[in-house]
């Protein structure tokens, strides 16, 4: 799956994006970003429907855009995989110590 690209440029927004199927996958999905309550660091969540049953997808935010992507923010260890239910929805959240851009 891929996600459309995510920016988050102001401390009292929230940024979201969809994110659609690629190569004959048919999932959909809604990736979300906003300010942690203390403006510190940046909540982010990612949900999927329509994805195979009881699948485990790994997931990552990177810096940069999608021509031009750049490191994983915040680094791998922060982001729980997303896992499927029965039905091929899912979701997950991290909350990355890394502050929004202003």
């Amino acid at each position: 799956m891929s996600p459309s690209a995510l920016a988050l440029t102001s401390r009292d927004a929230t940024w979201s994006g969809k994110i659609a199927g690629t190569e004959g996958a048919r999932g959909t999905g809604v990736a979300s970003m906003k300010p942690t309550a203390d403006g510190a660091g940046t909540d982010v969540k990612v949900m999927l429907n329509g994805d195979a049953a009881a699948t485990t997808r790994p997931w990552h935010v990177h810096i940069g855009s999608r021509a031009k992507g750049g490191g994983e923010l915040g680094g791998g260890s922060s982001y729980a995989p997303i896992v499927s239910d029965g039905s091929g929805h899912g979701m997950s959240r991290a909350t990355l110590s890394i502050p929004p851009a202003c």
